[in-house]
């Protein structure tokens, strides 16, 4: 189980996203959507799909390591 302060910088950080890229974290992780699924019901490229859950799992990393670091 998570500490409940990990859990407010996961939130955190996954507000930090820009929209598509949130849109499409929480498409993936939350509603279990494939990557196909993502890009029928959005209306872009299979690869658009994955670039974009690539840049957003950097960011996420990013935003965590530093909020880690700073606390």
């Amino acid at each position: 189980m998570q500490a409940p302060e990990r859990d407010l910088d996961l939130d955190r950080a996954l507000h930090e996203l820009p929209p598509r890229r949130r849109l499409f974290v929480f498409l993936r992780y939350f509603g279990g959507l494939s990557y196909p699924e993502i890009a029928a019901a959005t209306g872009v490229a299979e690869g658009t799909v994955a670039a974009t859950l690539a840049q957003a799992q950097e960011q996420l990393l990013r935003e965590l390591s530093v909020e880690e670091a700073a606390g």
